[in-house]
């Protein structure tokens, strides 16, 4: 799968969270790419169910573009996509296998 990138250099919203721009969201599913976000040599890598289902928003609390950028003219409306920010690392470390081979077996 090819994967758009996305450096976050601020601090992480509520000690855990990320932003990502609801059209930079849409545009890569559209484009049936995931996100690979870096935070502090960190990497978070978001696949295309992550970006449909993992996400927090404010419809309500909409920006306007200043730049252009994936999926967006200056001037057009956004708003912001939260994700709980866990590096792949740790994902794989609570990945257990077994029980993913145990879960997809039963179901």
């Amino acid at each position: 799968m090819n994967y758009l990138t996305f450096e976050h250099k601020k601090e992480l919203r509520f000690g855990s969270r990320i932003s990502l721009r609801s059209n930079f969201v849409h545009y890569a599913i559209d484009k049936n790419q995931g996100i690979q976000v870096f935070h502090k040599g960190k990497r978070m890598t978001l696949d295309i169910d992550d970006l449909k289902s993992k996400g927090f928003h404010n419809k309500n609390s909409t920006h306007i573009a200043k730049y252009k950028g994936y999926g967006i003219q200056i001037g057009e409306k956004y708003y912001l996509i939260d994700f709980t920010f866990i590096p792949d690392e740790e994902r794989q470390k609570k990945d257990n296998p077994s029980q993913m081979k145990l879960i997809n077996n039963n179901g």
